[in-house]
């Protein structure tokens, strides 16, 4: 037997949307969190990753890439005036080679290899097609 259906509204959601509720009630001068706020920071979320990451295969094939690496996000971080904000965090990420000669270990270089192949293989498919579906952008996520 089916059980009646709850009057409690239902949202599709890429993002966990207790874990947005949770980070937003965080910080002490946010009170009480409406019910659709955290639905609508998810979709906020979610147009902002799908913008970066259509920058990103924007670079990665105008530089004819097989692969996206972290440098062709970075590129489009830096060539879009809109994502500004991440130039300190992206930058973080891609001189891990610059600590790797100044140190002499292998480990910041293992480390930047990991960054780069995480995005890479998440994807790779996307430009294997000129115009990936709305759910191919969310692979990365």
């Amino acid at each position: 037997m089916t059980s009646p259906p709850s009057n409690k509204p239902f949202y599709k959601s890429k993002f966990p949307i207790a874990r947005i509720k949770k980070i937003m009630q965080a910080d002490e001068e946010v009170g009480k969190v409406a019910q659709i706020t955290p639905v609508v920071v998810s979709r906020a979320l979610e147009l902002f990753m799908q913008s970066i990451v259509d920058a990103t295969i924007q670079q990665a094939r105008a530089k004819q890439a097989k692969k996206i690496t972290v440098l062709h996000m970075k590129s489009a971080i830096e060539s879009t005036d809109q994502f500004d904000f991440l130039i300190d965090i992206i930058n973080k990420y891609t001189n891990t080679k610059n600590i790797e000669k100044d140190t002499g270990h292998a480990s910041e270089k293992i480390q930047e290899k990991t960054n780069t192949s995480n995005i890479a293989s998440h994807a790779d498919i996307l430009l294997q097609k000129k115009t990936p579906s709305k759910d191919e952008k969310y692979i990365i996520v």
